[in-house]
């Protein structure tokens, strides 16, 4: 402050400017808005470099400053009365509007923060949503939140009118996408950012975010398994997206309901919705509705289509769909999508007992989640290695591998995979003959699938509760159990269920010298499958079946 003062007045206020327009300040900025003549800026300028508080590269006027050091920039910015300031940052703004659009374009986040500091609240406001939706397009979820939330914060000084409620709209919407990237879709914040968007959608009437704000309104109820109420809301998505004749936001409103009824243990609804989704969709029209979903369409119709068929018991168009959808995922570079891809075809290898792409596609879900902030989707991959890793006889690893991703996940709030992952570490018990521990677990995970309705992996915790009975002095409830496996997998058409349930019976049966009751039950099961011959599962069943003739 003291160099500042025995400067002079007029290197001083140079210096005022240019910690206004930031550390480093441009001449061709700089003297658009100085109230100083070429020689006079020359003159301060040389005086500010001379005293060792700036720095400068080139020549003016294509020159650039740059203070010594992020304090000195605040020590002379400090000193400016809180008028001063708002003129500069105003003059800056309006500068920058005016002669730079290529700044405005590529970085609107410096126009929105002059704008705030000059007190220009709507287009402080407009700017931050411009910059936030930048960000979301290359996949800067953290950035996004920051500059969003900034939005909203500039919005509070506005009179409560439909303008005001316009633009909070449209923040309100891009934060939740943003929080589900970095929270996570069921995050408190996620769900009270979009209740807030979908109310104001409502109070005024016909708004374009109305469709990503029941969206988000969705992700965030079927993430908390609350399934019910998520199809209530995707059901409502796609009546409207029919009605309104958006073709684009019809595509997700299938995704929506295949992805609840899915869950739901409704899979032949799910390959229904999922098929008319596809049918419908066109992947460049569709190509930035993960800009408005957080997820892409398309890509998700190809996940859920998958893990229906899965269930459904066709194993290879399971995985070519799920091939398709990481193949579609890589070529939007959008990074949520891709997290969404991986983690859904890693569930599918690894249910397929293909641990090395399982493995491999977990660890490069790993990755981009740790690069990108998504604990929801690194906690997903730890589960699916920790489970590798106990099916590779490396147990005691597996187990705490499983038990740290259940515990992130759990802090996300999201519930809806539980039971499955539940099940992964009642099996990773079983391996460790930790038998208590995984009738826990698998109990635990049969309470929730009570509670919440999330029956797509029921079939399957009965057929895991009987294979760890069969190791305690309960046999009988080991087949009451497989029994129940069966039961459910019939209910649900799911075949593949069905036929693991099958083979845990069948060979309780063989040991129990019921060889023609056990051939009798696998064997038409066995029959119905037409694809998935190399798969672990279909391969025991043939060697089981061929021991039992």
């Amino acid at each position: 402050m003291a160099r500042l003062d025995r400067l002079g007045p007029r290197a001083k206020e140079v210096a005022h400017v240019g910690a206004a327009i930031g550390r480093e300040f441009a001449y061709e900025l700089l003297i658009a808005v100085a109230d100083h003549s070429d020689a006079e800026l020359h003159t301060a300028l040389e005086q500010l470099s001379g005293a060792g508080l700036v720095f400068f590269r080139g020549t003016p006027p294509a020159a650039t400053f740059l203070f010594k050091h992020a304090l000195v920039q605040d020590a002379a910015y400090g000193t400016l009365p809180r008028g001063r300031r708002r003129q500069l940052h105003a003059k800056i703004a309006e500068v920058l509007a005016q002669q730079f659009p290529h700044t405005v374009e590529a970085e609107p986040e410096v126009l929105a923060h002059h704008c705030s500091e000059a007190g220009l609240a709507a287009q402080a406001a407009d700017y931050w949503q411009q910059a936030g939706q930048r960000a979301l397009a290359r996949s800067a979820a953290t950035e996004a939140v920051t500059q969003l939330e900034r939005g909203l914060n500039v919005l509070q000084s506005l009179p409560r009118d439909y303008e005001r409620h316009r633009r909070e709209v449209a923040l309100q919407v891009l934060l939740g996408q943003a929080l589900i990237g970095t929270k996570g879709p069921a995050a408190p914040e996620t769900g009270r950012v979009y209740a807030r968007a979908s109310e104001l959608c409502r109070e005024l009437g016909d708004m374009p975010e109305f469709f990503p704000a029941l969206y988000g309104q969705h992700v965030f109820h079927f993430e908390r398994a609350e399934l019910d109420r998520a199809l209530e809301v995707a059901l409502e998505f796609l009546r409207l997206a029919h009605e309104q004749g958006d073709a684009t936001a019809t595509v997700t409103g299938h995704r929506l309901v295949a992805a609840a009824l899915c869950h739901l243990g409704r899979f032949l609804e799910a390959r229904s919705h999922c098929e008319e989704g596809l049918a419908l969709s066109d992947p460049v029209r569709d190509r930035t509705s993960c800009l408005f979903y957080a997820f892409d369409s398309r890509t998700g119709c190809l996940n859920r289509l998958a893990h229906a068929l899965l269930a459904l018991g066709y194993p290879d168009q399971a995985r070519a769909w799920a091939r398709q959808a990481l193949i579609h995922a890589r070529e939007l570079a959008h990074s949520l999508t891709l997290a969404e891809a991986l983690d859904r075809t890693s569930n599918i290898y690894q249910i397929l007992g293909d641990r090395s792409t399982a493995r491999e596609l977990a660890e490069e879900l790993i990755a981009l989640a740790t690069e990108q902030g998504f604990p929801l989707w690194s906690s997903m991959a730890m589960v699916v290695i920790g489970s590798v890793m106990a099916d590779d006889r490396r147990v005691d690893d597996g187990l705490a591998q499983i038990c740290e991703g259940i515990s992130i996940l759990g802090a996300t709030g999201s519930d809806v995979f539980s039971p499955y992952l539940l099940a992964l570490l009642a099996s990773a018990h079983r391996r460790a003959d930790q038998v208590e521990a995984g009738l826990a677990r698998v109990n635990d995970a049969l309470d929730r699938v009570d509670r919440t309705g999330g029956r797509w992996f029921e079939a399957e915790l009965h057929r895991v509760r009987g294979e760890l009975l069969l190791v305690t002095p309960a046999p009988r409830a080991a087949e009451a159990s497989f029994r129940r496996a069966l039961t459910v997998a019939r209910e649900q058409s799911a075949r593949m269920w069905e036929l693991r349930a099958a083979i845990s019976l069948a060979r309780l049966w063989r040991d129990q010298n019921k060889r023609t009751e056990a051939r009798d039950l696998l064997a038409p099961v066995y029959g119905w499958f037409t694809e998935g011959f190399d798969t672990p599962d279909l391969k025991e069943a043939a060697t089981l079946l061929a021991e039992l003739n």
